[in-house]
């Protein structure tokens, strides 16, 4: 029979301890044998997909008292009750990809499997222990029982055996031969005498009833009879002297009187063990009833009796089918429970998967409303772009005008003159020939005022380019401030050259400021000291004891003309408080092996802010030299 689990377990439990309570009331003599297996099986409960037959399982009559029945007596359970197979186990469910927590649960349920069998192991072999731990731990007590009761039936294989060794039914002896009461009697009363000795013959020893009970049964209605008495007497001599004449004659064998055996009682539904017991008491009390010479006169309350245990055996037939109708019931009340369970279950997962799709909702429009507030800042920036392009366009048309009509202006001076010269211009050439010096005069002083204000916006696009590079708490991006000194250049190949040997990660990403050099120099350091005793391969025991090393190792002060990566830290440190960064970067580059391989970055952060200092400090040389050449 192939079971399987169902989900709502708890509801079979009624049906089930129906089923079982009358079988329960026995007496542990009658239980011996199944002891150990209800124990171990009272936690499964299944649902069977083939309905076993109704008619094999036994029902068990409730006693009123102790029964006496020895278990050897009890007939064995049949093998389909013992026979179960195991549930299938579920499959494991594909363990999530977990991280460090996960672990350490793993972790922990091991250790505490691995110290909890170990308590096991000690209780089992120090009592001082079993003491404490049976006391103390949960479930301790039934884990040691438990154990103990394996090495019980380890030791005694044969305890259960013997106890299973029960009669499956009463044996049918059929009808038994029954021996008379004067059966092997003679008339010679000396061979009785000295046949007494043979414990084969008829005697006390046979039946506790008394010999003479049948002598004295036939002398009491002879003598309820008074008138009687003297031919009593006459008859008794007669029979004394016949007596004296065959004591002289040959023996022969006395007639055996016939006795009509009683026959056994049969009860149909006495599969039971009780049943079948007090069957086969009552089969022995009739044994010894038909051994008996007066065996009649019991017939009727032995067939009375025999009614009544028919009867028993009706009431159990009725006991067994109501407590299987109540069975019915509690299956059918659970099927009902499980149904109103599984539509609980599927309203919530319903619930569940509203709620599901209600945040997936609401993450979706947050997403959404995310990337339309992105694009709008994308479109916004684009149009403040366009919108200053368009601008810077507007005005170089404005001045092309500017120009056109200052060109038109002179035209039409012109051409007034030409007119008037004859007048009162007639000196127009002259005031011509002057303004056009002191127009050249004007040009030379614009250029020379042009000059200067472009030095200076160069010199204010310098300090724009420094104040984003020291004063920034953060590293960033000085592309617009490095465009505008090279707009303003206007063409310098000194600044062209100067800029272009800035890297562009540089002015991309920007760079870090003295302060944060320092403060990365700091934590690179301490990273430097761990790794400082390392050599050129080493490996992991390597790394962890240098680590250690590194905690207890007392920091010293520089030594002139060392080279220990604890004198080059102090030097470097010292120098980045000074604001030498050159000088630092040239102490942390003389470090070799795997401080020089951890401190390689920090030394590209710092390469990086040394170019574009000096390329800031060339760009402000160059700008002074063109104020003295105008000058």
């Amino acid at each position: 029979m192939v079971v399987r689990p169902m989900m709502l377990r708890s509801s079979v439990a009624p049906g089930r301890q129906l089923l079982l309570s009358s079988a329960r009331q026995r007496t542990a003599s009658q239980w011996l044998s199944r002891a150990g297996a209800s124990s171990r099986l009272s936690g499964q409960r299944f649902f069977a997909d083939i309905k076993p037959p109704t008619t094999a399982a036994p029902t068990p009559a409730t006693p009123s008292s102790e029964s006496a029945v020895p278990p050897e007596t009890v007939p064995k359970p049949s093998p389909a009750g013992q026979e179960s197979t195991l549930p299938p186990s579920t499959p494991p469910t594909p363990a999530p990809k977990g991280g460090r927590f996960r672990r350490f649960l793993l972790y922990l349920l091991l250790t505490s499997g691995f110290a909890y069998g170990g308590g096991v192991f000690l209780a089992l072999k120090f009592d001082n222990f079993h003491d404490f731990f049976t006391e103390y731990i949960p479930y301790g007590e039934e884990s040691v029982l438990y154990f103990e009761e394996r090495d019980f039936y380890r030791r005694f294989p044969n305890t259960l055996r013997n106890q299973n060794r029960l009669n499956p039914t009463p044996r049918d002896e059929g009808n038994k031969i029954t021996i008379p009461s004067k059966s092997g009697l003679t008339s010679k009363v000396a061979e009785e005498e000295i046949s007494g000795a043979d414990v084969s013959q008829k005697g006390p020893h046979m039946s506790a009833t008394p010999a003479q009970k049948s002598s004295e049964a036939q002398t009491k209605p002879a003598a309820a009879k008074p008138e009687d008495k003297t031919t009593a007497v006459v008859k008794a001599k007669e029979d004394k002297a016949a007596k004296e004449a065959e004591k002289k004659e040959e023996p022969r064998q006395p007639a055996i009187p016939a006795v009509t055996p009683l026959e056994f009682a049969q009860v149909n539904e006495g599969d039971e063990a009780i049943v079948q017991e007090l069957v086969k008491t009552f089969n022995d009390m009739i044994t010894v009833i038909s051994a008996d010479e007066n065996s009649g006169k019991y017939s009727q309350p032995v067939a009375k009796a025999k009614e009544e245990l028919q009867k028993v055996g009706e009431k159990i037939i009725a006991v067994r089918e109501e407590a299987r109708r109540a069975a019915q019931e509690e299956i059918q009340q659970a099927h009902a429970t499980f149904d109103e369970s599984a539509r609980e279950l599927i309203r919530r997962f319903d619930e569940m998967r509203a709620a599901d799709a209600a945040q997936y909702r609401e993450e979706f429009e947050a997403e959404r409303e995310k990337l339309a507030h992105a694009y709008q800042e994308k479109i916004r920036t684009e149009l403040q772009r366009a919108q200053e392009v368009a601008e810077q366009r507007l005005k170089n048309e404005l001045v092309e005008q500017a120009i056109e009509l200052n060109r038109k202006y002179l035209h039409e001076v012109k051409e007034l003159v030409e007119r008037e010269r004859e007048g009162r211009l007639s000196k127009l050439n002259e005031l011509t020939a002057n303004v056009s010096e002191l127009e050249k005069l004007t040009s030379g002083w614009r250029e020379v005022i042009d000059s200067n204000l472009r030095t200076q916006q160069l010199q204010v696009a310098v300090d724009a380019v420094r104040s984003v590079v020291d004063r920034s708490a953060v590293p960033r991006p000085f592309v617009r401030e490095l465009v505008a000194v090279k707009e303003l250049a206007a063409e310098d190949p000194v600044v062209e050259a100067a800029i272009s040997s800035i890297n562009p990660a540089a002015y991309q990403r920007g760079i870090p400021s003295t302060s944060q050099i320092i403060e990365r120099f700091r934590r690179v350091a301490d990273e430097v000291r761990k790794a400082s005793l390392l050599p050129e391969d080493a490996g992991i025991a390597s790394h962890a004891a240098s680590v250690v090393l590194s905690k207890v190792m007392f920091k010293k002060d520089a030594v002139a003309g060392s080279d220990d990566v604890e004198s080059v830290l102090y030097r470097t440190e010292s120098l980045l408080e000074e604001g030498n960064l050159d000088a630092a970067a040239r102490e942390m580059n003389s470090l070799s092996g795997w401080a020089k391989i951890l401190s390689k970055d920090w030394l590209v952060d710092v390469r990086r802010v040394l170019e574009v200092k000096q390329a800031l400090e060339v760009i402000e040389t160059e700008a002074r030299l063109q104020c003295l050449r105008v000058e």
